[in-house]
């Protein structure tokens, strides 16, 4: 009794019990699973682990009690834990997603739990299939570390493996690398999202590296001093945003400025051209861009080449002061020096002069103006060997300075003054110019007051007044701009009288044809207007009186517009909002609503007239908004009776959130949230139970409603083929509770939609048609109930592939086939092709597919899931006999016949065939032996000669062949003669070779081996030396036949024994 459960574990449960009253011989303790295995025990037992079980998987566990014969049983059930998942792998990462795999845990389980966590807190959390082993996380934070939690789970049993890693972080943006002002290089950028370390920074002038630094995480720009860098050089930049191991590099390129050129100078001046010269500055350029000016004004440009060191500039005015600018040009970078220089004037010889009388003591001097400037002549009068020298320059007019225009309160004149040019001045010229017109003309004498007026213009318009200094032929002018006064409508003004002169003020307004005058005589400088119109605009008209005589200065004004009335709200709603009020008094050009978000706000109404405004407030609510996109879904799995309210958050200002939960008849929860919270979870309900949630929003006293439903989900959902290829039929069980249909989906392995379709309520089963044969189907149903979504019941189905046809033996050999056929319609994972042996007396058992053995069975293609055999396609071949195996054709020493052997090849055969052919390919025999034999002799053969055997193997209709040489064994030489040599160490060997039969050429051996040397004189005779005095030798000599194809033979030897004398010139040969 009291059977329980005392741990668990992967791969174990911990059981104990409790013996019961009386007598018990032994407990026996059965696990039922398929295989089921049978665990025995004393009877003194109370405890025992059962092991190697299978993680996650559900036993029924039966204690027997057995006494005699007797028995009585108790059962649980049980369940070990699920197994984690291992070999987490990280496959890719960058900055906001990550790829994780790893190993397929063992056993059973319902789901996995992946869920992310940054600083203990959940970010985000997706539930798997129990096959799946990867899953692709996005919309993460650059640079954030993240712990990552894989939870096997199964009927509230759960097992968790987890790992953290860190993000690659962002790299910068709006990366530039520019010049910098002390001739080095600007790096900035924009700094990445997320987080980071710090930064390091690369410099490189092509392959070379120059710089290689750290930079501080709060920095956006860094320099590099100008002695660091080449000017006008193109480098690249690239900086890199770390985060521990991790980085991420954006590159750029960009150049430092070119320096300015050295040594500029005038080299060359004559009368029309200017010549500069320069050094080149240190650093690279492109090209050198040269501009000449007078004054202001650009006379001509050049581009040089980057080598060039000098250009000239022709067809110049004489005399003229000129500035040349070099610029240094490398890629968008410019930098710049110049210098001034004057062109030269034209000699005196070639002026026209005229000398004429001018009294009894003067002489008048006459001369043409040279082309080109001027700014002095020398006059020298020679007299009596004596010389006299006159200078006189030749100067510009100076400017006019001090320009002063008003229009004097009238809007159709202008007059102008002027402080009179220093220097010699002979006139002024005055023009008054429209845009490019000129509308008037007046010359000014230099003796005259500097001042003028023009009158006939327009009022309000722009006018430029050009005041032209003239001396002689030369002259110079300045330029300024003035407007006519505005025609006068409405005005309110100020005014401003001398405090020792009787002055008049008077308000004048001019408003539909009619004149009011109010009029005040004052002695000070200022008077008030009273009982004046709100916004209206007003002239004030200042007359200075002194005796008879009378100035008149005016302004206008306007009174500052008057606030609305009785502004209120007439209607709220929840995005709208009606506004009333009663008109302002006085002049309104139109009224400007400031503020007006719909949310808790206050409201500001400006009344408008020219720049004046008055502003009148109210402060009021509008009702909030209700949240969107509410929905409640099942939390987790539906074993846990939880559900989940998720919300996105209503528009506008919001002070909280009441949710509340109902069941068709009573409230189960209610509870207030915060605004900025945008779900609620519900526990401990009872699952398939209708539920209602209700989001209140309250603003204030204010408060709007929305409401969701969350229906049960399907049971019992199956997807059959029924045995067809192109069909699968869906089938569920209605779910508990009230829901409105149902939203049924068929989706492909690589979980594309291919169906999407509603079902009404009322239907059990849904029909697919015009499916691809044998191929794999996931099915998901989700059960509707105003829009709001359950937990999706998810199924697996295959349509049953389609046969093959045309199944045809292509060719066959001895020891394979090739099969064809046509594929078979739709999708095929492998072919299953089985090969049986037909034996003769069973032909007709075979053509009635009822094969005998089996002889070989094997797949086509690789297999990648489940496969459904549909039936078989059967067709008959024979097989082509193997050939013999160990093929030789050997001699044995003899000099007149070969042998010819071989070993049976596999399988079956009916007979062999032998034929035997010579080195000329004539045959010389050919028979036919028993299927049982396996060698032949040849005889009659020619010593020393090559011959070639072919054994066919016969089986039925089909043979197959194999080939052998053989070479018979020469005769040996007629004889060997020796002879002394012409030293105590040497002999000369001679022989002849044998009398008939093929042979190649001859091999000696001597006993002993010692190190001879043999010398060969011709084919029959050999020299050999190095013999040792008083030594025995035994000389062979065999004949050789063959050699180049592999297949030699020898002859028998003939022998010659020579031993060589201790003393000098004795020798015994003994035979």
């Amino acid at each position: 009794s009291g059977l329980a459960v005392t741990s668990s574990s992967t791969r174990s449960l911990g059981l104990s019990w409790q013996a019961g009253p009386g007598r018990t011989q032994r407990y026996r303790l059965l696990l039922w699973q398929h295989p089921y295995s049978t665990h025995l025990s004393g009877n003194t037992a109370i405890q025992y682990t059962l092991k190697n079980l299978m993680p996650g998987r559900k036993y029924n566990i039966t204690m027997v009690t057995e006494s005699g014969g007797l028995q009585n049983s108790t059962s649980i059930e049980a369940q070990t834990v699920p197994a984690a998942v291992s070999n987490i792998t990280l496959d890719d990462r960058n900055s906001t997603s990550l790829l994780l795999s790893w190993q397929q845990p063992e056993g059973d389980l319902d789901t996995l739990i992946i869920t992310v966590f940054t600083s203990d807190t959940r970010v985000w959390e997706t539930h798997l299939l129990p096959n799946a082993t990867q899953v692709n996380i996005n919309n993460l934070t650059p640079g954030t570390s993240y712990k990552i939690t894989m939870m096997s789970s199964i009927q509230g049993l759960s097992n968790q493996s987890e790992i953290t890693l860190t993000m690659v972080p962002e790299a910068v943006s709006e990366l530039a690398l520019s010049p910098s002002s002390d001739g080095g290089l600007l790096l900035s950028w924009s700094a990445p999202h997320g987080f980071w370390d710090g930064y390091r920074f690369f410099l490189f002038d092509g392959t070379q590296q120059l710089v290689n630094t750290t930079v501080n995480r709060e920095a956006v720009n860094f320099t590099i001093p100008g002695t660091s860098v080449t000017p006008g050089r193109l480098y690249k930049g690239l900086l890199r945003v770390e985060r521990g191991e991790l980085y991420a590099e954006q590159a750029c390129e960009g150049s430092s400025a070119p320096a300015p050129v050295l040594d500029l100078h005038i080299r060359h001046a004559d009368e029309t051209s200017l010549s500069a010269m320069w050094s080149h500055p240190s650093g690279s350029r492109d090209s050198y861009f040269l501009i000449i000016r007078h004054g202001n004004m650009s006379m001509d440009t050049r581009e040089v080449q980057a080598n060039m060191r000098e250009c000239t500039f022709n067809v110049l005015t004489p005399g003229r002061h000129y500035t040349i600018t070099v610029v240094s040009r490398s890629r968008m970078q410019n930098s710049s020096a110049s210098v001034e220089g004057q062109t030269g004037v034209y000699l005196s010889k070639q002026i026209y002069t005229y000398l004429s009388t001018a009294g009894v003591d003067s002489l008048q001097v006459l001369w043409e103006k040279p082309p080109g400037d001027v700014e002095s002549y020398m006059i020298t009068l020679l007299q009596n060997r004596s010389v006299s020298k006159f200078l006189i320059n030749i100067f510009v007019p100076a400017s006019v300075t001090e320009i002063t225009t008003s229009n004097g309160g009238r809007s159709d004149a202008l007059q102008v003054s002027w402080r009179p040019a220093a220097g010699a001045v002979d006139s002024y010229m005055v023009r008054l110019q429209d845009g490019s017109r000129t509308v008037h003309t007046l010359a000014v004498s230099h003796s005259s007051t500097p001042e003028c007026s023009f009158s006939s213009l327009v009022a309000g318009r722009l006018y430029s007044v050009v005041i032209v200094t003239r001396s002689g032929s030369l002259e110079n002018s300045t330029t300024l701009q003035a407007r006519t006064r505005k025609s006068l409508h409405c005005a309110l003004g100020v005014f401003v009288c001398n405090i020792s002169k009787k002055t008049c003020g008077y308000l004048k307004k001019n408003c539909f044809k009619s004149i009011t005058f109010q009029k005040s005589i004052v002695v000070h400088n200022e008077c008030v207007f009273t009982s004046l119109k709100p916004g209206r605009l007003y002239t004030v008209i200042v007359e200075t009186w002194s005796g008879d005589y009378v100035s008149t200065v005016s302004t206008d004004g306007r009174t500052f517009p008057a606030a609305v009335g009785n502004l209120s709200v007439v209607n709220a709603g929840m995005d709208d909002l009606t506004v009333t009020w009663s008109p302002a008094p006085g002049d309104v050009d139109h009224y400007e609503v400031l503020h007006c978000s719909l949310t808790t706000l206050k409201f500001f109404l400006r009344s408008h007239l020219a720049v004046r405004c008055a502003v009148t407030s109210l402060s009021l609510t509008s009702v909030p908004s209700a949240v969107r996109k509410l929905q409640l879904i099942p939390a987790f799995t539906e074993t846990l009776g939880g559900l989940i309210a998720s919300w996105a958050p209503a528009p506008g200002d919001i002070d909280m959130y009441i949710v509340s939960l109902y069941t068709e008849t009573d409230l189960i929860d209610s509870r207030s949230v915060q605004k900025h919270v945008s779900s609620r979870e519900f526990v401990d309900l009872t699952p398939g139970q209708l539920y209602i949630v209700t989001v209140r929003s309250e603003s204030g006293k204010l408060t709007n409603n929305s409401t969701a439903r969350s229906p049960a989900r399907v049971t019992a959902l199956q997807a059959d083929n029924g045995h067809t290829t192109h069909s699968l039929t869906v089938s569920w069980e209605r779910p508990v509770g009230v829901f409105d249909s149902y939203r049924l989906q068929l989706l492909d392995q690589d979980s594309s939609v291919l169906i999407n379709r509603t079902v009404a309520m009322e239907s059990r089963s849904e029909q697919l048609e015009n499916l691809t044969s044998g191929k794999w189907y996931k099915v998901r149903v989700v059960t509707l109930s105003g829009g709001v979504p359950s937990l999706e019941a998810t199924a697996e189905g295959q349509t049953r592939p389609a046969a093959v046809s045309n199944l045809t033996v292509v060719s066959a050999n001895m020891s394979s086939l090739s099969f064809s056929w046509r594929p078979s319609d739709g999708h095929v994972d492998m072919y299953d092709l089985s090969l049986y042996r037909v034996l003769e007396n069973n032909r007709q058992e075979a053509a009635e597919d009822r094969p005998e053995v089996g002889v070989v069975c094997f797949k086509i293609l690789p297999p990648r899931r489940g496969l459904i055999i549909t039936h078989y396609i059967l067709c008959r071949t024979q097989m082509m006999p193997a050939p013999v195996s160990f093929l030789e054709v050997q001699s044995s020493g003899h000099t007149d016949r070969l042998t010819v052997s071989w070993h049976h090849g596999e399988g079956g055969r009916s007979s062999y065939q032998v034929f035997f052919y010579d080195s000329n390919e004539a045959s010389l025999s050919d028979q036919t032996m028993a299927a049982d034999r396996n060698s032949h002799t040849f005889s009659g053969l020619v010593p020393g000669r090559l011959y070639r055997a072919k054994v066919i193997t016969h089986s039925g209709e089909l043979i197959n062949s194999a080939v052998a040489l053989g070479r018979t064994s020469p005769d040996p030489p007629s004889y060997l003669s020796v002879k002394q040599g012409p030293t105590n160490d040497t002999i000369l060997l001679s022989w002849a070779g044998p009398a008939h039969g093929d042979y190649s050429n001859f091999s000696l051996q001597w006993a002993p081996p010692d190190q001879l040397t043999v010398t060969p004189v011709h084919m029959t005779e050999a020299i050999v030396n190095g013999m040792f005095p008083g030594r025995l030798y035994n000389f062979s000599l065999v004949t050789v036949s063959g050699g180049t194809d592999g297949s030699m033979a020898w002859s028998q030897p003939i022998q010659h024994s020579v031993r060589t004398s201790r003393c000098f010139g004795v020798f015994i040969a003994l035979h």
